[in-house]
């Protein structure tokens, strides 16, 4: 597999984390957004929709922006969801 100037071949979990995130920009400085972080979850309650459940709290806003706010730091434990690599034959 080849992206952004790296080659990587399916043994190398950790380089596969890397490109994916230069791919998604949170290397490169932008704002982290909790759409893709292992982390997030839906609580179903109209008053507080989502949670954090590194953080352990539920919120009205996305839990980065949250963590931003409060803090005036990106969230430092955002972890990308698993990647699955499949061997396409």
């Amino acid at each position: 597999m080849y992206c952004s100037g790296v080659s990587v071949s399916s043994s190398q979990p950790v380089a596969l984390v890397l490109v994916y995130l230069e791919m998604t920009g949170v290397r490169k400085g932008l704002r982290i957004t909790c759409g893709d972080c292992q982390f997030l979850g839906v609580t179903y309650q109209l008053s507080q929709p989502w949670k954090c459940s590194h953080f352990g709290f539920k919120s009205k806003d996305l839990p980065a922006r949250v963590v931003l706010r409060e803090t005036g730091t990106e969230c430092a434990f955002y972890k990308p969801k698993a990647l699955i690599v499949r061997k396409i034959t």
